[in-house]
């Protein structure tokens, strides 16, 4: 890469450009700034040494045409050729027309925007303006009807909320004093169902206790009332013969033809009254009485009971007197 660069700055044609094109070139061919350095020395070393013999070389033939000097006089490097009259023609041509353009453009797409604008223009920029703040103003009227009346129905919205709310409020208020309340019942209630449950127990162990003292007092005035009735069985089936029945109350008696005359030694009002069954308690409930035991005897016992306190109260005061007889 380094001998090709050397090759083509040697080249003449080459040497006539600038160096800033010869640079660009190398640049262009990929080579690097020290090796382009390195190939135009060798290249100005090759030049200036062959340059003593191009010159000799050069010095017979006629002079150019246009008078100037030998080629080959010039010692040295080759260097860069000044700029005639056709470069600056070219130069100037170029120039006007790029500047034409440019004014052109200018003219056309600039200067529009720069100029300020006419009456009429801006008659009709204010009247646009006009129209359209005129219609921002009446959307901004539409605009505020819209929110005054979303504002009040905002409010009234508030307002049923508010009202909602203390209803709601009442409502909870209500409810939680109906359930203090209903606690407070129930409390009441339960101290209510806890103390008759108390007194139910006590009352059920009273009730239980008086009910088995009743039994138990039953039980042994049935077992006395039993053992006298016994008793008075056996007595009376000794000693019946010679018991008389009681007297009659005073004032009643009998006609003379039906029981018979009246007894010597007894008093005006009272007569004999006829031989009558002594009441004795049947064989089946004494045998009944006697099997019986538990819940059956009280039954009996009572019925017996029941029966001697039906009894006659004549025969009551017969026996009575029989009895104090056979003593």
């Amino acid at each position: 890469m380094v001998a090709s660069a050397i090759t083509f700055l040697s080249d003449p044609k080459v040497q006539s450009s600038s160096m800033s094109q010869r640079v660009s070139f190398l640049e262009s061919k990929g080579l690097r700034p020290n090796e382009i350095d390195e190939a135009i020395r060798q290249a100005n070393q090759s030049s200036a040494v062959g340059s003593s013999g191009y010159a000799s070389y050069a010095a017979g033939p006629p002079a150019p045409y246009y008078g100037g000097a030998p080629y080959g006089a010039y010692p040295g490097a080759p260097q860069q050729q000044g700029r005639d009259w056709r470069d600056w023609f070219i130069m100037a041509v170029v120039s006007g027309t790029i500047g034409y353009g440019v004014i052109s453009l200018a003219k056309k797409y600039l200067m529009p925007h720069l100029q300020p604008p006419n009456a009429d223009v801006l008659e009709a920029d204010l009247d646009s303006l006009t129209a359209k703040y005129d219609e921002v103003a009446n959307q901004l009227q539409a605009l505020d009807a819209q929110t005054l009346a979303v504002k009040q129905g905002l409010d009234e919205q508030k307002a049923e909320v508010e009202k909602s709310i203390k209803e709601v409020e009442d409502c909870v208020k209500s409810v939680r004093e109906n359930e203090k309340r209903r606690d407070g019942e129930l409390d009441r209630i339960k101290d209510d169902v806890e103390g008759i449950r108390k007194e139910l127990s006590s009352l059920f162990e009273k009730s239980k206790q008086a009910q088995t003292n009743s039994l138990s007092e039953l039980q042994s005035e049935l077992k006395s009332l039993k053992s006298l009735l016994v008793s008075r069985g056996t007595v009376g089936g000794g000693s019946g013969a010679g018991v008389q029945p009681p007297p009659r109350p005073y004032g009643v008696g009998y006609g003379a033809g039906s029981y018979g005359s009246p007894t010597i030694g007894t008093p005006t009002g009272d007569v004999t009254p006829p031989h009558v069954p002594k009441p004795s308690i049947p064989a089946w409930q004494l045998a009944g009485a006697g099997s019986t035991t538990g819940a059956g005897a009280p039954q009996v016992e009572s019925k017996k009971v029941e029966e001697t306190a039906m009894a006659d109260p004549a025969e009551e005061m017969s026996k009575g007197k029989g009895k104090d007889a056979s003593e």
